[in-house]
């Protein structure tokens, strides 16, 4: 290595690359070496002359006096030292360097240097110690060192045939005192032997565990100690004692792709025992095509039952680069991603038998054709729904809702079903309440409906049924338990009419409802003629006021579903009497003799007229005695100290076409011979020529006296004004009382008054008292 070095300080600085170093020559400033290593020394030393400092010649290992030219393994090499400058420095160091070398076998190419540099009188005020110097390599800090007596420096990993610059920074303290520089070349040794060229350099595609990679083999010649094979981003050094043949998977970690060309390369090698290598030729094995993974798609991939409980036949049409078979998974859509179901072995195989577990779950079946590589990537797939083969636990609830003579709407709900879920039901009806066969023999109705309801119809009126239930689901499973009701069907023709209650000359009728019915109309006439009479009504009671008293009628009624618009049939005719008339009873008593008269009965149909003697103390029947015609009479011969003890009424009887007896719905008045009470005005008599003064209170009094009268002497109650207070007492309402005094025949008459008369005299008032006051 040439090596040069100038600085201030009065140094030698050698750059030493040999171990042992061998001297040719002392000559200051230059010194020629052999070396066999890159181990370098670079040492110094100073010397005081003639008052200034001058190089210290001096070799390493003087006592080699041998000449040396260059090695005859070719290695040699020479070291150029440049002279060094006087500095300005008055008194010599104390001692001198001393230099050493040293070789390591563990690096390639090092330098050291050791030393003692000091002042020669570290009390002289004109020099200083060196206690610290700072090295550099190529114009880069390297190292510092510390001390005054011993410095030295070891570069590591110089190369051969290299140029490198070294300086060094000299400190007395922290107080800069000089610096010194050299440089030079390393040797240059040769390279080894070329090796021959590789040769049979081929390059496979292999692939394993569904990764594909490149098997590279080749034939190794002379001079060849390593080869560096690479495929894509991957290399490896390989020695001869290796093999002759490497498999290449990462590609530098990436791995290769299928299917991708790809070129292998080799470098033969030849390395010496200094570590240099020469490179034969590289060689490439040309572009091979990785394995890759089918491609195809496995196509009409089908998925069916083939008998047996959650067993599945899975088809499809095969591929031709499914070298190795196909895969088949299956996919719940739910979490349980593609789990393996079967597996074929072979590229012609094309259908495969799976077990799904799961009821009515949408299972994504998939066949994955394969091959040495691996599974391929473009799998073909069937969407598939399992069968539901469990049936609903339960067909729920089920009730009606609209009735009509021919139709009934059922409702079902709250049937479950934990797989397919609730589709329908099945309804079963058959004739007959609680009827156990209708799910044997009943008509049935499929319904796809849940919650359903439906409409059965076609049924009889008036009618019971027994309508069942079963709930099915989606796969057609039929519900275990079942549901049944008894429904009646409504009437579509009202029951006949009946007679609910009588009143004079009419009915208060009823017939049987029909259920959705908007109106009813009712048709009445006499038995003996036959125009109908009519009457529309909206409940199915009416009542009829009916004449003459004691015919009878025909009835019946239809009914209107739909508002009027039309009319189901009639009912049945039913027919029924009016009750005879009530008959009027006069009566009077002579004092020995009770005489009564019927009348009243006019015009009207009965067999007869019965007058009944009761006791007034308690209603007792006494006995009675019956007239068959209007006007007739009866007569009771009683004494006259009894015969207030009893009271008389009559009342009419009819018997019917049927043998039924009717009576008139009421008695005659009461005719009691139990004289009332003589009647005096309030004050007594009214005295002529005086102010006439009557009470309202007091009149009114007086027509209530009359009618007591008359109900004494067998006749109706009169009708009479009432009076209020300041009501004047008019012609009007005078003769209102006279007529009714002088209707029962007093022996004293009572007068009357025309109606031009404005005002009623004391005379008047009296006589009217005094006629009513004759009757015995």
């Amino acid at each position: 290595m040439a090596m040069s070095y100038s600085g201030r300080s009065h140094e030698s600085l050698t750059f030493l690359c040999d171990y042992p170093p061998r001297v040719v020559s002392t000559i200051p400033g230059v010194s020629k070496y052999v070396s066999k290593s890159y181990d370098c020394t670079i040492s110094w030393g100073w010397l005081w002359s003639g008052g200034k400092w001058t190089q210290n010649g001096w070799s390493h290992n003087a006592s080699d006096t041998r000449t040396y030219g260059p090695d005859t393994d070719g290695y040699s090499g020479t070291v150029s030292l440049g002279t060094v400058s006087p500095g300005t420095r008055t008194s010599a160091p104390t001692g001198t360097g001393s230099a050493g070398a040293t070789r390591t076998t563990t690096s390639i190419g090092s330098a050291s240097y050791s030393g003692t540099v000091k002042t020669p009188d570290s009390t002289s005020t004109s020099g200083a110690d060196i206690t610290r110097s700072t090295m550099y390599l190529n114009g880069s800090y390297y190292a510092s060192g510390q001390g005054s007596n011993y410095f030295w420096y070891t570069f590591t990993n110089l190369q051969p045939n290299t140029y490198y610059s070294v300086s060094i920074d000299w400190y007395s303290g922290s107080t800069y005192v000089g610096s010194n520089s050299s440089n030079g070349t390393t040797d240059v040794r040769p390279l080894p032997a070329t090796p021959s060229n590789l040769t049979s350099l081929n390059l496979y595609p292999i692939t394993d565990s569904g990764r594909v990679g490149g098997r590279v083999t080749w034939s190794v010649g002379a001079n060849t100690t390593y080869v560096s094979v690479s495929l894509g981003n991957e290399v490896h050094n390989l020695t001869i004692g290796s093999g002759t043949s490497y498999d290449f998977w990462s590609n530098g970690g990436a791995g290769y792709n299928e299917g991708q060309y790809y070129t292998a390369y080799a470098t033969p090698y030849n390395t010496d025992a200094y570590g240099q290598s020469s490179a034969g030729n590289q060689s490439g094995s040309g572009a091979v095509q990785m394995y890759s993974r089918p491609s195809s798609t496995p196509a009409n991939v089908r998925v069916q039952e083939i008998g047996s409980p959650n067993v599945f036949r899975v088809t499809w049409n095969t591929v031709a680069d499914a070298t190795t078979g196909y895969a088949i998974y299956a996919n719940d859509n739910e979490g349980s991603g593609d789990v393996l179901k079967a597996s074929v072995s072979n590229s012609y195989d094309y259908y495969a038998d799976i077990v799904l577990d799961r009821q009515w779950v949408k299972y994504t079946v998939k066949v994955v054709p394969r091959n040495s590589v691996g599974l391929g990537r473009n799998p073909g797939s069937y969407d598939f729904k399992t069968p539901d083969l469990t049936p609903p636990t339960t067909s729920g609830s089920i009730g009606y809702g609209e009735v009509t003579d021919s139709m009934i709407d059922v409702y079902v709900n709250g049937a479950y079903d934990a797989g397919s879920g609730v589709w329908g039901y099945i309804f079963y009806y058959i004739a007959g309440a609680n009827n156990a066969n209708v799910f044997n023999s009943g008509v049935q109705t499929k319904y796809f409906v849940n919650p359903a309801g439906m409409k059965i119809t076609g049924l009889t009126q008036n009618t019971n049924y027994t309508i069942g239930v079963r709930a099915f689901d989606y796969s057609n499973n039929l519900a275990t338990d079942s549901k049944m009701i008894t429904v009646k069907t409504a009437q579509s023709i009202p029951t006949m009419v009946t007679v609910s209650s009588r009143f004079d000359n009419g009915f208060n009728l009823s017939w049987g409802g029909v259920n959705y019915a908007t109106h009813y109309e009712l048709n009445y006439k006499p038995t003996v003629n036959s125009f109908w009479n009519s009457l529309i009504t909206t409940g199915n009671t009416a009542s009829v006021n009916l004449a003459p008293y004691g015919m009878q009628y025909d009835f019946r009624v239809r009914v209107s579903m739909d508002g009027g618009s039309s009319w189901n049939p009639w009912s049945g005719v039913t027919n029924a009497t009016t009750n005879p008339k009530t008959p009027t009873l006069t009566g009077e008593y002579d004092g020995t003799t009770a005489s009564f008269i019927i009348g009243g009965m006019s015009g009207t149909t009965f067999n007869a007229v019965v007058v009944e003697r009761r006791l007034r103390s308690n209603d007792t029947f006494v006995d009675q005695q019956v007239v068959t015609s209007n006007g007739a009479y009866v007569q009771w011969s009683i004494a006259s100290n009894i015969v207030g003890n009893y009271y008389f009424r009559a009342y009419s009887s009819l018997t019917t076409n049927s043998g039924a007896v009717l009576t008139s719905l009421s008695y005659s008045q009461k005719i009691e011979f139990l004289r009332p009470v003589s009647f005096n005005w309030t004050g007594g008599d009214k005295v002529a020529g005086a102010k006439l003064t009557i009470t309202s209170s007091d009149w009114n009094e007086f027509t209530k006296r009359i009618n007591a009268f008359r109900a004494y002497k067998g006749f109706s109650a009169a009708s009479f004004t009432t009076v209020s207070s300041g009501t004047p007492i008019s012609a009007a309402i005078y003769n209102q009382a006279s007529n009714a005094i002088n209707a029962i025949n007093p022996p004293t008459k009572a007068t009357t008054v025309t109606s031009g008369v404005t005002s009623i005299s004391a005379t008047l008032i009296n006589s009217i008292k005094n006629a009513l006051n004759s009757i015995a």
